[in-house]
């Protein structure tokens, strides 16, 4: 028997969850914590991209062709084969530029860690808080419950 006007709570006590730990589910689904993790993802891929431009390189690009030579009625056939250009880049010498680029991407990641460890803190007291005002949600339900029964007691 419960006294009129008092409403219940949608959601069953059993069905609220336990307010001993953060799922780490919630917190990876998050769009913000997501995308920082993305970011750290591009910044290490950054990292690779910075140390490979350290490296020597040997590069073959154009084309492969025949050049052919006569002599007029001689027959002398000069044939030679061009291949090219060939290209080897050796950052030896690059001002420090490789070695700058290098410590820039790693304080981009750097960067992107902090940001994704803050966001990751943000997450988890946003859905703490929110778990807290769920279990004092069903507190107060369970009490105004327990209000009304006694309220019904007492008229009989």
């Amino acid at each position: 028997p419960l006294v009129t006007g008092v409403q219940t709570c949608a959601l069953p006590i059993s069905a609220l969850p336990a307010l001993s730990q953060v799922p780490l589910q919630v917190i990876s689904q998050r769009p913000d914590v997501f995308a920082a993790e993305r970011e750290i993802v591009a910044a290490r891929a950054e990292i690779g991209t910075a140390q490979a431009l350290r490296l020597p390189r040997l590069s073959l690009a154009g084309s492969i062709s025949a050049l052919g030579t006569r002599l007029g009625d001689s027959p002398v056939n000069l044939n030679a084969w061009s291949i090219g250009p060939l290209r080897l880049r050796l950052p030896l010498f690059d001002g420090g530029a490789s070695q700058a680029n290098l410590q820039a991407a790693l304080a981009r990641h750097e960067d992107a860690v902090t940001r994704y460890e803050a966001r990751v803190r943000q997450a988890v007291r946003e859905v703490e808080e929110a778990l807290v005002q769920i279990d004092a949600a069903a507190q107060r339900t369970q009490h105004a419950r327990e209000a009304a029964l006694e309220i019904g007691r007492a008229h009989v």
